[in-house]
């Protein structure tokens, strides 16, 4: 397996030469700011270097590369598999289909002969990231592992894009597929969150707007907790996400953010489903702790992994850097030293993470989480 990284920055150009790993065999991953949506020509670099590899990416909230935490900026990896073939899937997000549908579409446009591993981007903007999720999930063959992130924007939400192929959308999901034997893939997710209040039972919901807790009106159970960021809401919900699970599997919660509130009626709008009966539980956010949940996720990966050289794909939340603030960095401080030499870090924050809590249950749509893909190839 042969890894080459390279940043671009406005007035420096790329920080390394591109194309040296191109063919047939080689996924390109490329990381950045909104705005290089109306820069068409950096896109045009990278097809006319990597003409024979699949190209997929995504606009984020800030990048991140073997140098560190950075924005404004493309962060572009590839990766020249020796052994595993690849392919890409794309669907449109826009028009009649569910979300569940695009979501089972997006697979079933991979073989599924041979399908070892599937990484997906897409952009959350069009679709319910549950259903899409679960689309996914049923069409996933048996043995293969699925994760991927969602595209996000930190000042411009609705400019978010995803690049399939080297083309550039605001509409549409990408898949690619790495096949055979030898490739080998692992995973890690945590949180870092800190409990705030009781564990309550969701007593009224559709899909992902939450009426009741506890038979109360959610959004007055939730500013009881807030005192002054209530008035903050919904941006204050970044910071205090709700932990949510099936009634006894408290073993692997999932984290919902707050993407928005509604007066009238008194309702939380999560960004997953939320189904009634689940329990739920607030959250807030401790610097120690997520940089704690980092680490975690890294550990996590590197108990199944295998293979001399790896990559490493990381997809954190948004709203974990909006915490975090100015000691962001810290993040990928504990990855990088927590990772084997030999190891290329790439990956973004997000508006979205797509990560099975354990390597061989079904996926899940996170929030406020970061989770952590180690690919590599075995030589033999």
């Amino acid at each position: 397996m042969k890894v080459e990284s390279s940043i671009y920055q406005a007035g420096k150009g790329w920080s390394d030469e591109l194309g040296g790993a191109d063919s047939e065999r080689t996924l390109v991953f490329v990381f950045g700011a909104f705005e290089y949506a109306e820069e068409p020509a950096r896109f045009e670099e990278v097809r006319a270097a990597y003409p024979s590899s699949e190209i997929i990416g995504c606009s984020t909230s800030g990048e991140l590369s073997t140098r560190g935490f950075h924005t404004g900026s493309l962060s572009l990896l590839a990766v020249r598999f020796e052994r595993s073939k690849l392919a890409m899937s794309v669907v449109e997000l826009t028009g009649d289909a569910s979300a569940r549908e695009r979501g089972k579409a997006l697979i079933e446009g991979l073989e599924p002969e041979g399908l070892s591993a599937v990484f997906v981007l897409s952009n959350g903007a069009h679709a319910n990231g549950s259903r899409f999720m679960e689309g996914m999930n049923e069409a996933m063959p048996e043995g293969a592992t699925l994760s991927g992130g969602v595209a996000s924007a930190f000042e411009s939400f609705e400019r978010m894009w995803t690049l399939a192929g080297g083309e550039l959308s605001f509409d549409r999901a990408v898949a690619v597929g790495i096949y055979g034997e030898h490739v080998l893939v692992s995973h890690g997710t945590r949180g870092g969150w800190d409990p705030l209040g009781p564990t309550r039972s969701v007593t009224r919901s559709v899909e992902n707007v939450v009426y009741e807790l506890d038979g109360e009106p959610a959004l007055d159970v939730y500013k009881k907790y807030l005192g002054k960021h209530a008035d903050e809401l919904p941006q204050s919900g970044l910071f205090f996400p709700l932990e949510v699970h099936p009634p006894g599997d408290d073993e692997n919660p999932i984290i919902r953010a707050i993407a928005d509130v509604d007066e009238a009626q008194s309702a939380l709008v999560l960004s997953g489903d939320v189904p009634e009966g689940w329990k739920a539980r607030m959250m807030r956010g401790s610097m120690d702790r997520l940089v704690g949940g980092a680490a975690g996720a890294v550990a996590d990966a590197l108990e199944g992994a295998r293979g001399d050289e790896a990559v490493c794909l990381t997809v954190s939340c948004l709203g974990r850097r909006l915490v975090l603030g100015e000691r962001v960095d810290e993040e990928y401080e504990v990855i990088s030293e927590l990772l084997p030499e030999g190891v290329t870090v790439a990956g973004f924050y997000s508006h979205g993470e797509l990560s099975p809590k354990v390597l061989g249950r079904l996926c899940d749509h996170r929030n406020q989480m970061i989770a952590v893909t180690l690919i590599s190839e075995a030589r033999a």
